[in-house]
């Protein structure tokens, strides 16, 4: 039992030794001096590392990291040269090598420091300077804005007035250049307009040329000026009828709308003559006809012929319309038989 567990043990170490090995080996590759000062400090607490930190020295060389290298060797002379040094296995010359490397390496990490720190200082002083300009320049600015803003002098000289002129002349002169930025606009406009007419005319002219070289010129010519002068015949008989016919129709609308206007007037004479008429009668009394009862007769009388008199106007109209659609229909059936001939 106990002889199982540690060979567990051991092939646990050997496994991490290899890991450990493997990650010294990229980490040199890299060129992490971090990680490979972390890997020998710590496997070398656990006593993973024994004889390995002068492979790991090596592999740094080889990489041609020297502060890695460096690093290196310092942590193999301390985790397992040692030892060796002890029991004098280390020759002293290699020793003294090793150290003189070692404090070359450290005086040149030193001055590289010391540079780096050196410029942070000068960065700091630069930017002190910065603050001290900035600090003078918005100093310079407040005072001239309260001298600008005092101005007693200025207005019992009277040179606000000089202001205000020159900026009235500013105006002036704004407006002018508009004024004369738009004129260019417009002229510019112009001679754009001017040179694509010129070039459609140059395309017409080019065309009429291309037929010309066709031959037929003149009998195309007399064909052309014959069917122009038949199109604008016809247009213009075309026109004259529509004109004339449209003002027939207007007279006649005019005539429809005189009658109406003249049968109103005179059924509205009639309404009122007659209603002023039953209004005298009912003033001057007619007791005969009330002790008769005739007053009631002729209203009803009254009534029926008023009832007949409506139906006859009501039929009469009827009447009227229909002429009206048939003329209407009529007029159409003969615009569509000459827009068919057309």
């Amino acid at each position: 039992m106990m002889e199982e567990e540690e060979e567990e043990e051991e092939g646990w170490r050997r496994r991490k030794k290899k890991a450990v090995r493997t990650a010294l080996m990229v980490a040199c590759e890299n060129g992490s001096v971090e990680t490979v000062e972390a890997l020998i400090h710590g496997g070398a607490r656990v006593g993973l590392i024994d004889a390995t930190g002068r492979d790991a020295a090596h592999y740094g060389a080889a990489m041609g990291n020297a502060l890695i290298q460096h690093y290196l060797q310092e942590a193999a002379q301390r985790h397992s040269w040692a030892s060796e040094e002890e029991s004098g296995n280390l020759s002293s010359q290699e020793d003294r090598d090793a150290h003189e490397e070692i404090a070359k390496l450290r005086q040149e990490r030193a001055h590289f420091l010391q540079k780096i720190r050196g410029l942070e200082q000068l960065q700091d002083k630069q930017k002190q300077e910065e603050r001290k300009r900035k600090r003078k320049k918005e100093k310079k600015e407040k005072e001239r804005k309260e001298r600008k803003q005092g101005g007693r002098e200025e207005r019992r000289k009277g040179r606000k007035k000089k202001r205000k002129e020159g900026r009235k002349e500013k105006g002036r002169e704004g407006r002018n250049k508009r004024e004369e930025g738009r004129k260019k606009r417009k002229e510019e406009k112009e001679r754009k307009e001017g040179r694509k007419k010129e070039k459609e005319k140059e395309r017409k002219e080019r065309k009429r040329k291309r037929k010309e070289r066709k031959g037929g010129k003149e009998e195309r010519k007399k064909k052309e000026k014959g069917r122009k002068e038949k199109g604008k015949e016809g247009i213009k008989g075309r026109k004259e009828g529509r004109k004339e016919r449209k003002k027939k129709k207007e007279r006649k609308e005019g005539r429809k709308k005189e009658k109406e206007k003249r049968k109103e007037k005179k059924r509205k004479k009639e309404w009122k003559e007659r209603k002023e008429r039953k209004r005298k009668e009912r003033k001057e009394g007619g007791r005969e006809e009330r002790r008769k009862g005739r007053k009631k007769g002729r209203k009803e009388k009254e009534g029926r012929k008023g009832e007949k008199g409506g139906r006859k106007r009501k039929e009469g109209r009827k009447e009227e319309r229909k002429k009206e659609r048939k003329k209407e229909r009529k007029k159409e059936r003969k615009k569509e038989r000459k827009t068919q001939w057309l």
